[in-house]
């Protein structure tokens, strides 16, 4: 049987050759996947050569932020006034007894001996209070607590006001021993008023002593921007498209300008996976084949130590994609699209030599080389020069910027390498590869192969057996004749 497995084996040999094939494409599809995705889509944007940095002379005073859209400007701040918060405290304990506190996690009907000034509840045995406060946008709001004071305790109440519309925050301080309440946003909301108001019940006025409390705090930022007097109701906030945030009262100087170091990182960053991208692809089509290192099947593993089976296989899946027509039509596009000129560009930047971009000696196989100070200087020079080289639209190939050519290019090659061994979400049954259909036909050969491996082997069994029969039936006939002839030798 052995024998007859030969042509069984070499059909196992070449379905792993075939899996290794496949996965090696798919390892290659994932990494132009992630090229494509991470390094070129960027690229394309012209928001990202267009960014602006934002730089104060005073961060403790004064910090900014700029978008892409905003203008290259310089701006004179100072700070005299910070947005507050309003709050209220109360005007004294409210503890009857210093030494006796009340507990605020104990429920308020079991606390109310306690309290230096005992509230009102309704006829049905609530507590019923309203808040009412404003927004930063000057509109009113109120919203009427209803409180059971036998379920429910002082922290679980202020609790309730923290966690309501009201934007605002409410706690008890046990070392005080009084209750405050606060605006969660800043600014004076209010003009005519305060921005906290009691309207009706006695618990938090009399109960909790902040029916005469003076409210405090509550005030817009007020601040000097370039001769203009600013007020805002909060401390950060946007001015021709710059977003500031005050920190303190001083002043600072906050300029605006193009980041030309966050551009140049990024085509760097380009620059460096092209070409680890373009190292793989040509390390692929000229990986040596030895042929004379087929896959080992597994009566041979058991033969040989696990390192020896590493080295095996290491030799027996190399080179199987070498001079591989896809991955060479890869490799020559992206070359042609990084280094052909861009047609109808103002701005003098039509080639990536124009910005300090090269490419290198014939040993290098088309990685490209960057001057670093000539790349700085052309980014600081035209930014959206160096945009348009990037990412300019056009009808024609010789029109369009490098990454819009790089996109299309993977694109296509991705859809190439998807025909010819999928994608790694694809199964056995449902494959459609050109591989996948491969080791398919495999399989079925040597689901064939087996079954007619596994009818010969049963006739093998049948005629030994037949064999048995037979020499067991001679070996009967060769005792009866020694047995016979052994009895008339003695007459």
């Amino acid at each position: 049987m052995k024998a007859h497995r030969k042509p069984v084996d070499r059909l196992q040999q070449k379905r792993q050759i075939l899996e290794w094939q496949r996965e090696d494409y798919r390892s290659i599809n994932s990494a132009l996947l992630d090229f494509r995705r991470n390094i070129v889509s960027p690229l394309r944007l012209s928001a990202l050569f267009l960014s602006r940095t934002a730089e104060s002379s005073n961060p403790a005073v004064v910090t900014a932020t700029a978008p892409s859209t905003a203008a290259n400007a310089t701006y004179e701040v100072t700070v005299h006034q910070l947005a507050t918060t309003a709050y209220k405290t109360s005007t004294e304990s409210i503890s009857k007894d210093p030494g006796n506190q009340i507990d605020p996690d104990a429920t308020l009907a079991s606390q109310k001996h306690l309290f230096a000034v005992p509230w009102t509840e309704d006829p049905d045995g609530f507590i019923r209070f309203t808040i009412a406060t404003y927004s930063q946008d000057g509109s009113q709001k109120s919203e009427t607590f209803v409180v059971d004071p036998e379920a429910e305790s002082l922290n679980q109440v202020l609790k309730r006001i923290s966690a309501s519309s009201l934007s605002l925050s409410a706690f008890y301080e046990a070392s005080a021993d009084k209750v405050s309440i606060a605006t969660r946003h800043t600014g004076n909301n209010n003009p005519q008023g305060d921005e906290i108001n009691f309207v009706d019940g006695d618990f938090l006025t009399q109960a909790l002593r902040l029916g005469t409390a003076v409210e405090a705090g509550g005030t817009d930022a007020s601040l000097t921007l370039n001769g203009l007097e600013i007020t805002r109701a909060a401390n950060d906030f946007t001015v021709n498209g710059v977003n500031f945030r005050i920190w303190e009262t001083g002043t600072a100087t906050v300029t605006v300008s193009s980041d030309t170091e966050a551009v140049f990182r990024q085509i760097k960053n380009f620059v460096d996976e092209y070409n680890a991208l373009l190292d793989r692809l040509n390390g692929e089509l000229r990986e040596p084949r030895y042929h004379g290192y087929p896959p080992l099947l597994e009566d041979d593993k058991e033969k040989l130590t696990e390192r020896q089976i590493d080295r095996w296989e290491e030799k027996a899946r190399s080179g199987l994609l070498r001079h591989d027509p896809i991955l060479s039509k890869i490799v020559t596009q992206m070359r042609n699209d990084v280094y052909n000129p861009v047609s109808g560009l103002e701005g003098g930047f039509s080639h990536l030599a124009h910005i300090g971009i090269t490419v290198g000696n014939f040993s290098d196989q088309g990685k490209l080389v960057i001057d670093e100070a000539k790349l700085r200087a052309a980014i600081a020079e035209n930014p959206e020069a160096v945009a348009q080289l990037f990412n300019k639209s056009g009808a024609t190939y010789e029109e369009q910027g490098l990454a819009q050519r790089l996109d299309r290019a993977l694109d296509a090659g991705i859809k190439r390498l998807t025909a010819r061994a999928g994608d790694d979400t694809a199964t056995m049954a449902y494959d459609p590869s050109f591989l996948g259909r491969q080791i398919r036909e495999v399989d079925d050969r040597i689901a064939q192969m087996e079954k007619r491996l596994e009818q010969l082997e049963d006739r093998y069994w049948q005629q030994f057996a037949a064999l048995e029969q037979a020499i067991a039936r001679m070996n009967a006939q060769s005792a009866w004749l020694m047995q016979y002839t052994s009895g008339w030798q003695n007459q």
